[in-house]
């Protein structure tokens, strides 16, 4: 304990005659700090798409011989919030994170990337789709909005195929 005492008063006594010493002529000394910051998105912002679905889980095209194409087909997207119906200067952002197609004949790919995607008749740019507002109101009062997904198919070049696909599509409120 002793000891303890001493070597602490010993350098105690160094730092004092070093402020000492050098409080006239002071010296910069530079260092660059990085501060760590998180920022949380989920507890930034109270309000959120609640539900986001197609009317039809599953959705099957139909094959026009004569078109050699499959028809179009339109199903509904429903997009609701937790979002007042006061706050009208809220939109949302619509983009496809993949669109796969693909048609085989005894497992050789022989077609793909032949469905394109619309929504309300319009095409994506750079797989985006941005909306201004949300044009209708639920019945609670929180903003939502009803849009017409349409799947199109370009010319399919082969016969006797079997063919797939999957659509990701993504919303985002946008503020």
């Amino acid at each position: 304990m002793f000891i303890m005492k001493r070597i602490f008063m010993r350098w105690l006594i160094q730092v004092v005659s070093l402020l000492s010493s050098c409080s006239v002529c002071a010296v910069g000394i530079n260092h660059d700090f990085r501060p760590l910051t998180h920022l949380n998105k989920l507890a930034f912002y109270d309000y959120t798409i609640t539900r986001f679905e197609f009317d039809e889980n599953f959705i099957v095209l139909d094959f026009d011989k004569v078109e050699q194409k499959f028809k179009d087909k339109s199903v509904n997207l429903v997009i609701e919030t937790n979002i007042p119906e006061a706050e009208t200067d809220v939109g949302y952002k619509l983009s496809i994170d993949s669109n796969e197609s693909i048609c085989k004949r005894d497992g050789v790919v022989m077609q793909q990337d032949f469905i394109d995607v619309l929504i309300d008749d319009k095409p994506f740019v750079k797989n985006k789709m941005t909306f201004d507002s949300f044009p209708s109101v639920t019945d609670d009062g929180y903003l939502k909005s009803s849009n017409v997904m349409t799947l199109t198919s370009q010319t399919i070049n082969h016969q006797g195929l079997l063919c797939q696909g999957s659509l990701t599509l993504l919303a985002e409120l946008s503020l």
